[in-house]
């Protein structure tokens, strides 16, 4: 009965931290670091100015990570050098409001892999033995540290050991769990294991070993309901606070899977054969068929998911045709399919259709209701470069100058400002603000009087 209620917002797959902004827990202050500078800009996320400059000072180690408290009241900065055998990863807590560093310590190994405030303050750090290349076995140390800033104690410590692949140490997921009913845990996906750690304690809940790498998962977090994917083609099913395997819902699938997207009725499957999208419903009867069979002379180009997890789009091409696909991901029917005048570089979804950046440097919307393709925007006389803000309710038109920014709801252009040697950096999730670097640094601009807001301190980005 729990089927029906697996999260789908775990339906993206493939940890990568990205090391040079941070976002705090209640997104009211985002930091930036720039490329090769010791600045970290802090920016009040409600009206685009300039909360506090933080200066990160050069270490043995290269920069890796950095991560906001949930109040945006301190910065963690992470290093690594995963090279190294000697240097062992290390982290120091900043207070944002006084520009001074509260906490230091090491890590267990030389590589970070996460770090994340809880909601409670505390820091949980992973960091493993990346370097540890001689091993014939090819396992690899993990370990993970829960840490307390105000009293520079460690809470606790748990580690494990995962088995890497040739190359690298695939880390698909890692995420701290909150449910009112099962309380706080860290659910760790690594090549073929999961884990799921206690948050309180670090104590082990249970360990799963899969047959080949994990591709793919989603998991209930309130029953601890877990379905995972492999690249063999296997598609499992498991409690992961209890442990149980429910092996009377396993099935195999003759190709190998590339991805899922999972969560509410169904889970979409896309093969690796290029032909097919397979739909499994869980819900009235576990079962599979297959929803459509793709022109086998294509291949995919974009595929994207809409923000809500309903819609999941993939754009089919030819050598001289290009055709878009949308399937409804709770009924796994094909809602909709329509050619293209040339390839997409960009889409975002609007509640009833699909605005399209093209390659040609024209924007089309595909509406869902009328199964009509409009042009919003004629071909440009200068190349288009397309951004969308994070949830893509907005999509930005750069050229080298001239900066538009669209309603992917309305259609409308909403800003329009001519650039003097100034590229585009970020938009605010409402459209409020944009940030431009030029030759003075970093600046933004108010979209709704086209006024410009100068940061205290500038630096030239590279």
């Amino acid at each position: 009965d729990a089927y029906h209620s697996l999260d789908s917002r775990f339906r993206n797959d493939g940890y990568l931290s990205e090391p040079h902004h941070a976002l705090s827990g209640d997104e009211s202050v985002v930091a930036v670091k720039l490329l090769g500078y010791e600045e970290t800009y802090l920016i009040n996320t409600r009206d685009g100015s300039l909360k506090s400059l933080i200066t990160i000072e050069d270490s043995d180690s290269l920069f890796a990570q950095m991560v906001l408290s949930g109040d945006g009241a301190r910065l963690a900065v992470v290093y690594s050098n995963i090279l190294s055998q000697d240097t062992k990863a290390s982290v120091s807590v900043i207070d944002v409001q006084t520009n001074s560093i509260i906490s230091s310590f090491e890590l267990a190994y030389t590589g970070a892999f996460f770090s994340e405030f809880t909601q409670d303050g505390t820091l949980i750090c992973g960091s493993y033995n990346y370097s540890n290349w001689d091993d014939d076995s090819g396992d690899v140390s993990m370990q993970l540290t829960c840490h307390d800033i105000e009293q520079g104690t460690v809470l606790w410590t748990s580690e494990v050991s995962a088995e890497r692949s040739m190359f690298d140490l695939y880390i698909s997921k890692i995420r701290l769990l909150y449910s009112e009913e099962s309380g706080s845990h860290i659910l760790l996906t690594v090549e073929n294991r999961v884990f799921v750690f206690d948050l309180a304690t670090g104590v082990k809940i249970t360990e799963m070993v899969a047959p080949s790498t994990i591709t793919g998962s989603t998991m209930n977090v309130d029953t601890g309901l877990f379905v995972y994917t492999t690249y063999m083609g296997q598609v499992k099913w498991s409690n992961m606070y209890t442990g149980r395997e429910y092996k009377e819902y396993d099935f195999s699938v003759p190709s190998q899977i590339l991805a899922m997207v999972g969560g509410s009725a169904h889970m979409l499957l896309v093969p690796d054969d290029a032909k097919s999208i397979m739909v499994y419903s869980y819900v009235e009867a576990p079962g599979q068929e297959k929803i459509h069979e793709f022109d086998p002379d294509e291949y995919i180009g974009l595929w994207q998911v809409s923000p809500d997890g309903k819609y999941l789009l993939i754009e089919r091409n030819l050598s001289d045709a290009t055709s878009v696909y949308v399937f409804d991901t709770n009924s796994g029917k094909i809602i909709g399919q329509k050619e293209l005048p040339a390839l997409t570089r960009c889409a975002a979804f609007s509640e009833n259709g699909l605005l399209f950046g093209m390659t040609d440097d024209s924007v089309q919307y595909y509406d869902f209701e009328k199964d009509t393709v409009e042009t919003v925007m004629s071909k440009a006389d200068s190349y288009f470069t397309y951004y969308t803000n994070t949830s893509k309710t907005y999509m930005v038109l750069s050229q080298y100058d001239r900066l538009r920014i669209i309603s992917v709801e309305t259609r409308k252009i909403v800003f329009d400002t001519t650039l003097n040697q100034e590229q585009f950096v970020a938009v605010s999730e409402n459209a409020d603000y944009v940030i431009l670097s030029g030759g003075d640094g970093l600046f933004a601009i108010r979209t709704g009087d086209g006024s410009r807001i100068a940061f205290d301190e500038h630096i030239a980005l590279m």
